[in-house]
């Protein structure tokens, strides 16, 4: 009985480390898959960094947009009051300048008046001049 009992036991021996084999291979097995998801959160964790850079930059960027934008619409108001101006003055002058050609006019009426009267006379006088002039 002692000889069953043994064999019995170096069966039950066989098949513990049968089991213990197995055990150590699922262990492997499982320290392969931490090691994988290990992995995979460092890969996580890289891609979630480089999200938070890119969201980074995207807040620069719109940051930017938003300062270019409203530099755009003072210049634009600066544009606008510029032409308004330049407008205002055109106005300005073409009246300022009506006024002058006016006043030029009425200053130069009565020299041409006077031009056209001494030239009718002097024209007889240079005719007769000339002619004792030739002869």
């Amino acid at each position: 009985m002692k000889e069953i009992l043994e064999r019995l036991e170096r069966k039950m021996d066989a098949g513990f480390a049968q089991v213990d084999r197995r055990f150590e291979q699922v262990d492997a097995r499982f320290e392969q898959v931490d090691k994988r998801f290990e992995q995979v959160d460092v890969q996580l964790e890289e891609g979630r960094e480089r999200d938070r850079g890119f969201e980074a930059r995207f807040d620069r960027v719109d940051a930017q947009l938003q300062k270019q934008g409203v530099l755009l619409e003072a210049v634009q108001g600066d544009v606008k009051m510029a032409l308004e101006g330049i407008i205002g003055n055109r106005e300005i002058s073409d009246k300022g300048f009506a006024d002058v050609m006016r006043k030029l006019d009425e200053r130069v009426q009565p020299i041409e008046l006077v031009s056209r009267k001494f030239s009718r006379e002097l024209s007889p006088r240079a005719k007769s001049a000339a002619k004792r002039r030739r002869s």
